[in-house]
């Protein structure tokens, strides 16, 4: 009978150091972000959206700032949110398309970088915690940084006199223009799906050091590329495009 005794007591000081032991790590956290994004499926539809195409080279990069504008006054950015875009200066040689009016040789193009995605765990979520905020800079799925010294058709639209800034009306939305007038798409769409697995995957962690990760939607699409290897000419001939305005040397 004593020795009974004992074996429980031993058995319940087991269960109770096992209950009040270290909790175990609680599992990463996956968290899916779904976003809206105009794409084109072809080259028609790429021209017919824009309102501006033309051809030319990036410049500098100028500057960064903050898309996400204050509800009340889009003059004054968000306090909230965070949409980076970086600013480059381009440089127009010729003018396919133009419904702006504008005939200006140099013009500067907003590119979507990255958006700070926040908000807060709840306990359940932390392994029976408080809740725990976070706040992670997610990369713009389809930022590619563009190439100096190099001929691109651009398939643009205009955000008006407030900004002054163009911007890509779809993706796809750039054409390299190589030797021998070859053209060649470039666009994340074309990337292999390993690739656009690891481009969409983003980790971080919360303010309690609970793991995130992150995941987008955009690259979920695909193009089929019928672009690449045609001639500047046969894509204009494609287009029915006959005018070219090209700027003096």
């Amino acid at each position: 009978m004593k020795r009974s005794c004992i074996f429980l007591l031993l058995l319940c000081s087991l269960l109770l150091l096992a209950a009040c032991g270290p909790a175990a790590d609680p599992e990463p956290i996956e968290l899916f972000y779904r976003s809206d994004y105009h794409m084109e499926s072809d080259l028609q539809g790429m021209y017919d959206k824009a309102a501006f195409v033309v051809i030319g080279q990036f410049g500098e990069f100028q500057s960064s700032w903050n898309m996400a504008r204050d509800l009340n006054d889009s003059t004054k950015e968000s306090t909230e949110r965070r949409r980076d875009g970086h600013i480059y200066e381009f440089n127009v040689e010729q003018i396919i398309k133009n419904e702006t009016d504008d005939l200006r040789q140099s013009i500067e193009i907003n590119l979507p970088y990255s958006e700070t995605k926040t908000g807060i765990l709840p306990p359940e979520q932390t392994g029976g915690k408080k809740e725990s905020s976070y706040s992670l800079e997610i990369p713009e799925d389809f930022y590619m940084q563009p190439k100096q010294n190099t001929r691109y058709m651009l398939f643009l639209s205009y955000t008006g006199q407030a900004f002054d800034l163009y911007y890509p009306t779809a993706e796809p939305y750039r054409i390299r223009i190589g030797e021998g007038d070859i053209l060649s798409l470039e666009s994340n769409l074309l990337l292999s799906d390993a690739e656009k697995e690891a481009r969409s995957l983003h980790q971080g962690k919360a303010e309690g050091g609970e793991e995130i990760f992150v995941r987008t939607d955009k690259l979920k699409h695909s193009f089929d590329d019928q672009i690449s290897g045609l001639t500047l000419q046969e894509a204009l001939d494609q287009l029915g495009v006959e005018n070219v305005f090209t700027f003096p040397n």
